[in-house]
């Protein structure tokens, strides 16, 4: 059974006028504000499968370029597990999907995979596997993804982390709504606790990326990347 937010299992909790202040004050390339943006979002790891919902608009992204950024913790252990996205298909379908392994029989431990998809033949579909790895340590760690054209990078702790390019550009259009701590209804839920989750419609640029990381790590780091967060009420 799967059970959508909010509730005591699954909840999140939208910005302070002060948090966007604190975080905005370094200008990026773009004008346009993110489409969301949530201040922070746990999800518990249990036999109901409970997930966080951003509803079905969120995630429609067409051929649009677009830019997904957040800080998150995790220990899961599973073999491969979600962490974002709105994907329902086992293998290709129309989707934008953040995955990442577990103890894995062949892949690293943490490893983080991005994927996109148009259809069930795979058309222009592109992915990416995260040069950095051990990212389910039950440390905080920042993740920027951008989309432009049929390019497709992510950015793990103000590094570049990888990147390819698809044949072509993913239409991604579905009526599943974008979750967060579970996607496909093949894995189990994830406990997770995700901070300044956002998604803007445009790509952004790497000066972007670090003033992104650089703004989020000064306003919630105090010392060696120990991020402490107010408990919020959803």
């Amino acid at each position: 059974m799967d059970q959508k937010s909010p509730n005591e299992h699954a909840k999140f909790s939208t910005p302070s006028d002060a948090y966007l202040q604190q975080l905005n004050s370094e200008p990026l390339s773009t004008t346009t504000p993110p489409l969301i943006q949530i201040e922070s979002a746990i999800v518990e790891k249990n036999s109901e499968n409970y997930f966080v919902s951003l509803g079905d608009e969120i995630g429609q992204y067409g051929r649009k370029d677009f830019t997904v950024c957040f800080w998150f913790k995790t220990s899961e252990k599973s073999r491969y597990f979600d962490i974002a996205g709105n994907r329902i298909d086992g293998s290709h379908g129309n989707f934008f999907c953040i995955r990442m392994t577990g103890i894995h029989e062949s892949w690293p431990e943490g490893r983080m995979m991005i994927e996109v998809d148009e259809n069930g033949n795979g058309l222009n579909y592109n992915s990416v596997e995260s040069k950095a790895t051990g990212l389910n340590d039950g440390k905080w760690h920042h993740v920027l993804i951008v989309r432009k054209g049929n390019s497709l990078k992510a950015y793990i702790d103000g590094e570049f982390s990888g990147g390819n390019e698809g044949k072509g550009i993913a239409n991604i259009k579905n009526p599943t709504d974008f979750r967060l701590g579970r996607s496909y209804s093949g894995f189990e839920n994830v406990g997770i606790e995700f901070h300044d989750f956002r998604i803007y419609e445009v790509a952004l640029t790497e000066e972007d990326v670090m003033i992104i990381y650089r703004r989020s790590f000064e306003v919630y780091c105090e010392e060696a990347k120990i991020l402490k967060f107010e408990e919020k009420d959803a």
